[in-house]
């Protein structure tokens, strides 16, 4: 071999080398930053239709849920909170029940009122949230 072909060899060698590297680290970057994209996506979609149901609930209240629910409106807010609060982690009463189609418009499963008031507690007005039962107990006195 001669010397000017083994500098073409070693030039391509290098460059399919430095393709590889730059692939990984693409893929490397848009795995991270992609799924961050995703979150702030559907935390925005919180936001937004939290919102959404505050202006149909404004007190967060059982018997304002039950209006909102019977409204075309409604339903549209409590698909689309089906959809984001799903598939954002720390809601236990949110089960991610639309979360195989990536179009929050094609959820048909509307929000529950258990999940609503727990995915939306931040938007709800202070002292508004329904609260948990007070656990009662029978039986003897305790002692002192």
């Amino acid at each position: 071999m001669t010397k000017g072909m083994s500098l073409a060899l070693e030039t391509i060698i290098i460059l399919i080398l430095s393709l590889a590297v730059f692939t990984a680290l693409t893929y490397f970057f848009n795995l991270q930053f992609g799924r961050g994209q995703t979150t702030v996506d559907l935390l925005n979609g919180q936001r937004e239709w939290c919102g959404a149901y505050l202006r149909q609930d404004s007190k967060c209240i059982s018997t304002g849920y039950a209006s909102v629910a019977s409204s075309n409106e409604g339903k549209e807010t409590l698909k689309r909170l089906t959809f984001y609060c799903g598939r954002i982690q720390g809601y236990p009463n949110c089960p991610p029940l639309c979360s195989s189609s990536g179009d929050p418009s094609q959820c048909k499963t509307e929000a529950k009122k258990e999940c609503v008031f727990d995915c939306c507690t931040l938007y709800c007005p202070a002292g508004t949230r329904p609260k948990a039962p007070v656990a009662t107990r029978t039986g003897p006195a305790l002692p002192p």
